[in-house]
């Protein structure tokens, strides 16, 4: 059995065979961004394994995976720059996503393990 995400397949075409398998059998954890973003599947779950990541961390992996379109590649110093007031603005919007999301999952009535 192997892992794999809800997402729309973006991480399929690197072969994890787990990617948009979340309804199959092959699948033993689910990672989700449900109900991070408006328009997300509804996810529901019987057990929760909560990752908690440093939301500096993550916002700031985010933000360079919307300005590169990849997952392997961050910007330069030089366009990092230019985007500062881009950053500073996203920043502020992405800590109230990130605290909406783990409030839900923790307001869940299952078994949670943090």
């Amino acid at each position: 059995r192997v892992t794999g995400s809800d997402m729309q397949g973006g991480l399929a075409k690197h072969d994890l065979v787990g990617e948009m398998a979340v309804g199959t059998n092959k699948v033993q954890f689910v990672k989700t961004h449900f109900p991070e973003r408006r328009g997300s599947t509804m996810f529901r779950a019987s057990r929760v394994v909560l990752l908690v990541r440093n939301p500096f961390d993550a916002i700031e992996s985010y933000f360079n995976l919307m300005m590169t379109g990849t997952h392997t590649k961050s910007l330069t110093p030089e366009i990092r720059e230019k985007t500062a007031s881009v950053f500073d603005e996203y920043v502020m919007k992405e800590l109230t996503v990130w605290k909406r999301f783990h409030e839900y999952w923790l307001n869940q009535d299952v078994p949670l393990l943090l």
